[in-house]
Formats: C-alpha cells, sequence, structure tokens
C-alpha cells in the first residue's frame, strides 16, 4: 500500500486532527495507524484507524501547550508496511487568550473568525482559565436536541455581539448583532447551564426560547447558575418556559435561576418569560423571571418585565412573576425597573416581588403596574429605600422592615422616613 500524511489541522492548545490519505491499496483495504511523539525525544503514542480506503484523521488531546509534536502514519496489508513521510505541528501556547465561536467558521483553530469553531459547546470545553469567548453577532447557536450547553470551566468570559467580519476580533455592538443562544427545536430543554464555576462571566448575549419539560423540578429554562460565582451583563434573556404538571410540583425561574450562588446581573433586560403549573393541585410555580434559593444576588441596571405565571388551575397559587426569592438568599436590586409582571389562576401572590425566607433589598427601583401586588413578603426581610411603587394594586404587603425615602401609592409609611405618596 502507499499511504501520505496530509499535515495536521485544528491545532489548538491542547488537541490537534491527524491526517491521512492511502494513495494505493496494493491489494485490500490496509490497516492503519497514527504515530505521534514529541520532536526530540520522548515515548511514542498509536491511534488505531482500522481499515481505510482513502482519506482518514484522528482527533487527540491531552497534549502540552507550546509544544511540537511530530507524526506519521502506518498503513499494512498482505503486501506489507509502508510508512507515510513525517510532519510536525505546533500547538498554542498555555497562556490565556481569545477563542472564536461563528456559525459559518471552518470549525478548525478556533483562533479567528474565519478559523472559528461552530459549535459553541466545543468552544466552552476547549476554554480554560483566563481565556475568553468571542462570538459571532448576528448568529443563532443551539445545542444537541435535548441538550443545554453546560458551562463548568471558571475564569472564562463569553462576549457576545461581535460583527465578526475582517479584522478579529474587529468591532463589537451586542444590539446591533445580537448573539442568540436557544435550544435546538427538535427538543425540550434549557438554554444553559452554569455548574460549579468561579468568575465566570456572560456578556451581551440573548438567551430566548428555552423551554423544560415535565420531570422533576423545571428550574432555569433560560439560565441555569448553580454553586457558582457569575456575573451576567447586557444580556436579553426572554420567552424561556419552565413547564410542570405534577401533583404537589413547583417550578420556577422561567427566564434565570439562581442556586446557592453568588449571582451579579447587571444592564440586562428579563422579559415575557414563563412558569406554567397546569391542572393539578397544592401545587406552586415561582419567580417567572427570576428565581433565586439561598446565596446572593445583585441585580443593578436590570429591567424585569412583562413575565408571566400561568397557574390555571384554582389551588395552583403564584408566586413573584417577576422576581421569587427564598432558601435564605440574600438579593439586592438597584436601579431596576420591575413592571406589568403578572399571572392567570387565581392565587396570585407578590407578582411584582415576592420574598419568601429571604433578604431582598430594594434601592433607587421603580416597581410599578404589577397584577395585584408590587411587593409581598411571605417570610424572612425586606426593605425599600429611595424608590416608587405604583399601580401595584397593593405595593407592599407583609411585614416590610423598612422604607425610607419612597413614593408608594397605597400610603404605606407616608410621612415616615422621608416616604410620601405623590403621583410620580
Amino acid at each position: 500500500p502507499a499511504v501520505t500524511n496530509t499535515g495536521a489541522t485544528s491545532v489548538r492548545r491542547r488537541s490537534a486532527s491527524l491526517n491521512g490519505v492511502i494513495t494505493s491499496s496494493g491489494g485490500a483495504d490496509p490497516e492503519v495507524w497514527f504515530q505521534y511523539w514529541q520532536q526530540g525525544g520522548g515515548g511514542t503514542s498509536a491511534v488505531s484507524m482500522g481499515t481505510q480506503g482513502g482519506a482518514f484523521s484522528a482527533a487527540i488531546s491531552g497534549l502540552t501547550p507550546g509544544v511540537t509534536y511530530e507524526y506519521r502514519a502506518l498503513a499494512s496489508n498482505a503486501a506489507g508496511p509502508a510508512w507515510s513521510g513525517v510532519r510536525d505541528f505546533s500547538l498554542l501556547a498555555g497562556a490565556p487568550r481569545g477563542w472564536y465561536a461563528a456559525t459559518n467558521g471552518d470549525n478548525t483553530a478556533g483562533t479567528n473568525w474565519t478559523t472559528a469553531l461552530t459549535d459553541l459547546q466545543l468552544a466552552l470545553d476547549t476554554a480554560e482559565p483566563n481565556d475568553t469567548l468571542l462570538v459571532a453577532g448576528g448568529q443563532t447557536f443551539m445545542p444537541a436536541p435535548y441538550y443545554a450547553f453546560t458551562w463548568t470551566t471558571s475564569w472564562v468570559t463569553v462576549e457576545g455581539g461581535y460583527q465578526a467580519a475582517g479584522m478579529s476580533p474587529g468591532p463589537r455592538d451586542p444590539a446591533q448583532w445580537p448573539t442568540t443562544l436557544t435550544r435546538h427545536p427538535a427538543g425540550r430543554s434549557r438554554v444553559l447551564t452554569v455548574q460549579g464555576v468561579t468568575n465566570g462571566a456572560l456578556r451581551g448575549v440573548t438567551i430566548r426560547n428555552g423551554h423544560l419539560p415535565d420531570g422533576g423540578i423545571p428550574r432555569g429554562a433560560g439560565l441555569y447558575v448553580g454553586e457558582s460565582v457569575f456575573l451576567v451583563d447586557a444580556c436579553d434573556i426572554r420567552e424561556n418556559n419552565a413547564a410542570q404538571s405534577g401533583y404537589m410540583q413547583l417550578c420556577e425561574g422561567g427566564g434565570l435561576y439562581a442556586q446557592n450562588s453568588a449571582l451579579a446581573v447587571s444592564n440586562t433586560l428579563v422579559r415575557t418569560n414563563r412558569t406554567a403549573q397546569a391542572m393539578q393541585t397544592n401545587s406552586r410555580t415561582h419567580g417567572a423571571g427570576v428565581a433565586v434559593r439561598g446565596g446572593t444576588a445583585t441585580l443593578s441596571r436590570c429591567v424585569i418585565v412583562g413575565n408571566f405565571l400561568n397557574a390555571d388551575h384554582g389551588a395552583t397559587a403564584g408566586y413573584g412573576a417577576g422576581l421569587y426569592a427564598a432558601g435564605g438568599a440574600a438579593v439586592q436590586l438597584q436601579n431596576v425597573l420591575v413592571a406589568g409582571n403578572w399571572m392567570s389562576g387565581p392565587s396570585k401572590i407578590g407578582l411584582g416581588i415576592t420574598v419568601d425566607g429571604a433578604n431582598v433589598q430594594v434601592v433607587q427601583c421603580t416597581v410599578v403596574t404589577n397584577e395585584l401586588e408590587g411587593l409581598r413578603v411571605i417570610s424572612g426581610i425586606a426593605g425599600v429605600t429611595n424608590s416608587i411603587l405604583w399601580g401595584n394594586g397593593d405595593d407592599l404587603v407583609g411585614a416590610i422592615s423598612d422604607a425610607r425615602y419612597s413614593d408608594i401609592e397605597d400610603g404605606d409609611f407616608s410621612g415616615t422616613n422621608g416616604c410620601v405618596q405623590v403621583n410620580p
């Protein structure tokens, strides 16, 4: 047989693809192997490719960053063995770097827009601590059917909204070139799971159309953040749906759910998300926009608007269509608009903000036109400072620990601690 070494491709920091081609079989198609080693010495590794009759390739990983490797191919059949020539490839250095993701890249090295990775999950898996993932705007990325994108690497930043044309990285404007992450239409799933991440940051990305079906407790149809220290900045979380129909079950966090995390959300729009609990008694639906259980969360310069709890069965309760905080969470809202959040079904509680065993501080916020209630405390602590609560039906419900310098339509705290009742 005759075999040619056609060179390595998709050369990254710790991985590469080895390529070869059988140019003549000399009889039956031969068995083929790759051998590779570090240039200048060291042990040799082998990869069996089975029987081949044309082009073949192997993806290898676990390599050492910044090192040059050599490799060759071996083909063997009854006519005897044949070796290709030896070629080398040099891996990227281990220093922090940017990786590129674009649906129109060639899915090779991922080091610029031309060689960009087309699979966002591959890009997330490739990134190492202190790397940045640069994601093309004007494009939509989706995981495999029934799966979510999964992010588990710490100290990684993902930035969307790049023009992704010409120079790399080039101009970035998420408003002009939105980067959209969505579920695959062939199956219901969450869009993005962040688990066990320290100092991760997601910037300038739209997360939409996640849909968690029945089974377990649906939480975070758009974005789930678990046991992480994580920043969400300048994102649009919209039109996600966590659904449940089980007896004595709950669903929560249609747009965003955080569990025992240190979460910071800034300059972000959370809109028209939904949690649905249909046709079952003794069930609950929480936080269509945002739900936080345990840990801490700070939301600043955000808009939480038009989120919807669907609880059509008469014995199903809905809590906090805009934001729901529970499990000892400490949550601060600063300069946040919470507006127009609502629910279908008769048992409606705190449809702007619900505090259920948490500490929530509302500072310099506007909580307006939420159905039935603006802020309700079931248990826990809530304070309001320098804020406007108006047009919510009942603006403050339950044991509000403190209100200062706020304008509250229903007259709570009027004349106390600088609070007033004046139509803004």
